[in-house]
């Protein structure tokens, strides 16, 4: 069913206004009257708070939340783009975490240096965010009550670099899932129509020069990767360019050491409307069958 539900997705296509960078698709989307029909709101037990981390010499906090089912198969943890955090208020009845919650796995995110509660200057998937990631991971697991670890990760549009970044640093991960991604910002420094996106490269290159490029380019270096690598990207996606996201997927395939999906949608180009987005998402968890 799930299969049969992604093929028409992936075929049913309509071209909807590109967005940039800075429009992540929005958490407070929930589910609404008018898609009751489609899903249904999974219940689940909440919780946040802050936890310890250093950056260097920066002693600092970092913000977590979760959202906790009765029986989960696994944990996932989410990662958020970089102009906006997740809301503790807002983050378990939204649509990213509702997506993975429906499908059997509790969730849990960081809000990075500069974003929600977390204390730090802003960050865009540098070391401080790695750091906070690191060090406020366990603390929030152990004070949910999370009964898994973390073996799955997703991100959308800037938060596909991050949740791959993050990825390398965390042990025991079996999955990663990204859409409408950059993988290579210099490709898309060059290609990119959206003035937004191309402002935020050259922000990134002129505070940390083509160091900090090469670092946020996960195409650069694919090893460390999770095993199985689940990648989708609107095919009329014009803010973060469709080549060079298939590039990213031929060089993990010529790699020989991931279990990769690449999904194009069709007709679709960078801001994926919620339902739509939603439906894919979850077609996707579901058929990826991870080892848990």
């Amino acid at each position: 069913m799930r299969l049969r539900l992604l093929a028409m997705l992936l075929t049913a296509g309509s071209v909807h206004a590109c967005a940039s960078l800075h429009e992540e698709p929005s958490q407070t989307e929930h589910i609404s009257v008018d898609s009751a029909a489609d899903f249904k709101p999974t219940e689940y037990v909440s919780a946040s708070g802050l936890g310890d981390y250093q950056a260097g010499v920066t002693k600092a906090k970092g913000e977590w939340i979760s959202c906790r089912l009765k029986n989960a198969r696994a944990t996932v943890l989410l990662m958020h783009g970089d102009h906006q955090g997740y809301d503790p208020v807002k983050f378990c009845h939204g649509w990213h975490a509702q997506a993975f919650l429906a499908t059997g796995y509790d969730v849990v995110t960081i809000n990075r240096p500069g974003f929600g509660a977390s204390s730090g200057a802003a960050d865009f998937t540098g070391t401080p965010s790695i750091a906070a990631v690191l060090a406020v991971l366990p603390t929030a697991i152990k004070t949910a009550s999370l009964p898994h670890p973390v073996t799955g990760v997703w991100g959308y549009g800037s938060a596909a670099a991050a949740a791959a970044i993050v990825s390398k640093h965390l042990k025991g991960l079996n999955f990663m899932i990204v859409g409408g991604g950059i993988y290579d910002y210099e490709e898309a420094l060059r290609t990119s129509t959206d003035p937004a996106t191309k402002a935020d490269i050259e922000s990134i290159k002129k505070l940390g020069g083509d160091k900090a490029i090469e670092e946020r380019s996960v195409a650069y270096e694919t090893t460390g990767l999770p095993p199985t690598i689940a990648i989708y990207h609107g095919a009329k996606d014009s803010v973060a360019p469709v080549a060079q996201a298939k590039a990213f997927v031929d060089a993990l395939a010529s790699s020989g050491h991931y279990k990769t999906s690449y999904q194009l949608l069709d007709g679709q180009s960078h801001d994926l409307p919620w339902v739509y987005h939603r439906h894919v998402l979850e077609a996707i968890i579901q058929g990826l069958n991870p080892k848990d």
